[in-house]
């Protein structure tokens, strides 16, 4: 028995013209343009027009000459262009936040990247420096006379990366005996 084509259940359908065209736009160029609506929504600059706006319809309605008015006391026209608005601007903003919303996703997973691969470097270089021996492997060179020492210490704290910096409020360091003397360089 000849079976019709597409009336299987694993082959697709074919796809038919529709009979109207869906009109096609660009993605991104609509969500740049709902984020710069968005942005420009919720600027001062745009909430004093609006207020400008507002106050001359219903300046306008209220004082001019009745053959003038274009709208009568209950702004039923007003009300409606302000829905109007409302009604494109909602849908506008949250396209823009959801989109802001991917784009805060994307760099908190690049940042997670980072901070793994910053993890990883440290415990590399915390197995190093354990490895290495140390403290034994960072004393002193022979010139200076000790880490106490106050005119070797600031050799000796640029020589380690643990040491904090001397705090001003502690008496100054006295100076070793065997200092060795400070040399000009040049």
């Amino acid at each position: 028995m000849a079976e019709r084509r597409g009336s299987r259940l694993d082959t697709p359908k074919e796809q038919r013209r529709p009979l109207i065209p869906t009109p096609s736009y660009d993605r991104d160029a609509f969500g740049v343009f709902a984020e710069q609506f968005a942005r420009f929504m919720g600027t001062a600059r745009f909430l004093m027009w609006m207020t400008v706006v507002v106050v001359f319809w219903v300046a306008w309605n209220t004082l001019a000459p009745r053959d003038l008015r274009f709208e009568e006391y209950p702004f039923i026209f007003l009300t409606l262009v302000l829905s109007l608005q409302a009604s494109y601007a909602a849908p506008l903003i949250l396209l823009a936040q959801n989109r802001q919303e991917s784009r805060d996703k994307v760099i908190a997973e690049q940042d997670r990247q980072a901070n793994a691969r910053a993890h990883a470097d440290m415990e590399f270089l915390a197995r190093e420096v354990a490895s290495s021996g140390w403290p034994s492997a960072r004393s002193p060179p022979a010139t200076s006379c000790a880490p106490s020492c106050a005119r070797c210490a600031t050799t000796w704290s640029m020589r380690t990366t643990t040491r904090r910096p001397r705090r001003p409020d502690l008496p100054p360091r006295r100076i070793a005996a065997s200092c060795p003397p400070l040399t000009s360089r040049g």
